[in-house]
């Protein structure tokens, strides 16, 4: 629901998708927050299995910026949290933080195979997901192609 509606999807309708009532809804998970957190968690959870999948690939960097400008096309609530700011993020701030964590390993790797331009660094990440975000919000799918191919070029060593 977070992914078809954006972060502020009813809870109700949050609670019907999952086919529980929403006191149900809410012994599982105190506040919004909580709900909001776990599932960026499995989303989170997804990408770390697709990286261990990929351990030893040194463009499983470049294949993990593909998989998530994919997700940021189809997950609205990617997209509300990328682009929450100071007090709105609160909480959320973690999955963010887990996402570049994971990233660190695969990033060196690439650059290590020469496969990824030497001075990114992992907090350049946001910024780039940023940058592809906005193709989402305002471009359709051949723009949205093309900031991936420019994002990916900018990457590559020269």
């Amino acid at each position: 629901m977070f992914a078809r509606q954006g972060l502020d999807a009813p809870l109700d309708a949050v609670a019907r998708a999952a086919g529980v009532d929403r006191a149900t809804l809410y012994r599982n998970f105190g506040s919004r927050e909580e709900l909001i957190r776990a599932s960026f968690d499995e989303a989170l959870e997804g990408l770390a299995a697709f990286l261990r999948e990929h351990a030893d690939d040194d463009g499983a960097f470049v294949a993990a910026i593909e998989r998530t400008a994919l997700r940021q096309r189809q997950d609205l609530g990617l997209i509300d949290l990328l682009t929450a700011r100071g007090s709105d993020l609160g909480p959320l701030r973690a999955p963010i933080a887990q996402f570049l964590d994971l990233m660190r390993e695969p990033l060196r790797r690439g650059q290590a195979a020469g496969l990824v331009r030497p001075d990114l660094a992992v907090d350049d990440l946001l910024p780039i997901l940023l940058m592809l975000l906005a193709a989402v919000r305002w471009g359709g799918p051949p723009q949205q192609e093309r900031t991936l191919a420019l994002v990916l070029d900018a990457m590559s060593p020269r």
